[in-house]
This record gives structure tokens, sequence and C-alpha cells, in this order.
């Protein structure tokens, strides 16, 4: 995500969490916000008819309505959404709820940190990988763990907005950087 991006995506975020009451309802929404993103994420012809400008307002809104009472989202979401669509900013709505559940999860002193791995962790790596993790962030860590053959070996993790790469992938392409740095 570029910077003018992220600096949409947690000023509109950051709007969502105002609006909510308390951390409980900001919890209560996020559900429907993730559920809603994911059937974005998953259609291109449902982005396609959000970016298109051939397209009115009023027909975007329709569909964007039907999915947002598929997936029983809240009155509060459904207004926000509402407010991106007429904002033109419905495009960032996947940073937007990143962003949102970020704060979510800070606010319940919790990090989720994703991991890739090219072999799947064991229960026993995954519980260690937890332990360091929240000592070093000072959290509780939700661990999601994605499987990527491409990496050959060691772990990706990112976690607060920063990635930690420890793969063999990348090392092999820093070794590569250094020796075409020093031909030249």
């Amino acid at each position: 995500m570029g910077s003018n991006s992220a600096a949409v995506a947690r000023r509109y975020s950051k709007a969502l969490w105002m609006s909510a009451e308390n951390k409980t309802v900001a919890q209560e929404w996020l559900p429907a916000l993730e559920a809603f993103v994911a059937s974005i994420d998953l259609s291109k012809d449902l982005q396609a008819l959000l970016k298109s400008p051939a397209i009115s307002m009023e027909k975007k809104w329709g569909v964007v309505e039907e999915i947002l009472k598929l997936v029983k989202s809240p009155t509060a979401i459904t207004n926000f959404v509402r407010f991106l669509l007429m904002q033109g900013r419905i495009g960032a709505i996947s940073e937007i709820a990143e962003a949102f559940k970020d704060q979510v999860l800070i606010a319940n002193k919790a990090v989720e940190a994703v991991v890739e791995s090219a072999l799947p962790l064991t229960e026993n790596q995954s519980r260690i990988l937890i332990e360091k993790l929240e000592k070093a962030s000072g959290q509780k860590v939700t661990l999601i763990t994605n499987t990527n053959p491409e990496l050959l070996a060691g772990l990706r993790v990112r976690i607060m907005g920063r990635t930690l790469d420890a793969t063999l992938t990348s090392n092999l392409e820093s070794m590569q950087q250094a020796l075409l740095q020093a031909e030249a």
C-alpha cells in the first residue's frame, strides 16, 4: 500500500472507529466489514462494476446494498460503505478494513502476525513463534500461517506494519544484489 493510500485508509478507519460507541461495538462490526471486503476481493466483475464510470452510482449502490444485506451488515457499516461509495473511496475498502481491524486489535491489546513459510509450521514451532512475537511486541499475538513453497526455506512474518523476512529466497536475492554491485 502506498503512503497516500495508507493515509486514506487510516483516516477513514479512524472515522469509523470514532463512530463506534466503544471497542466492543467496533469488534461486533468487524465481521460484516471483513465479509463485505472478501466479497469484493473475490469478484473481478464486482471490482470492475465499482470502478466503472459508465455505471451509475444508484446501480452501484443497489449491488453493494444487496451484498451488505447478505453479510448482515449493521446499519453503521452499511452507512459507512455508502459514504465511501459516494466519496469515490470504495476502492480503498480493503485497506480501510485492514486499518480498522488493526485498531480493534490494538484496543484489545492484541496484534495479528501473518507468517509465510515454505512448509507448514508444527504446533510447537507456532507456539514458540507466538511466544517470541508476544515478548517482542508486548501484546497478545494471533498467528495466521500460510504455506508458500516459493520461499524455499525460512519465514516471512508481517506484524504491526512491519515485515521480517528471514527466507532463503530473500537471502539469495540479497546475495545476488551484493554480487551485482560488486561487479559494477
